[in-house]
């Protein structure tokens, strides 16, 4: 974003300028924020996966039990 006491005039928008040095760093982070949410989820399936697993075993156990 611009800086908001600063005034620009359309020649003053060029390659480098704070507004395109802002949207490029949001990209960034929010490419990082993507990656990390997904591994965030695969390590969250695999927890789900192992604890159905554990209940299916648990489960198992008790029926021939009873």
């Amino acid at each position: 974003m611009p800086n908001p006491q600063k005034k620009l005039n359309k020649d003053d928008v060029k390659l480098g300028s704070e507004d395109m040095a802002f949207w490029q760093n949001l990209i960034e982070a929010k490419k990082i924020d993507i990656k990390v949410t997904e591994e965030n989820l695969r390590f969250y399936r695999f927890i789900v996966e192992n604890a159905e697993r554990e209940f299916r075993k648990a489960e198992e156990e008790f029926n021939r039990k009873v």
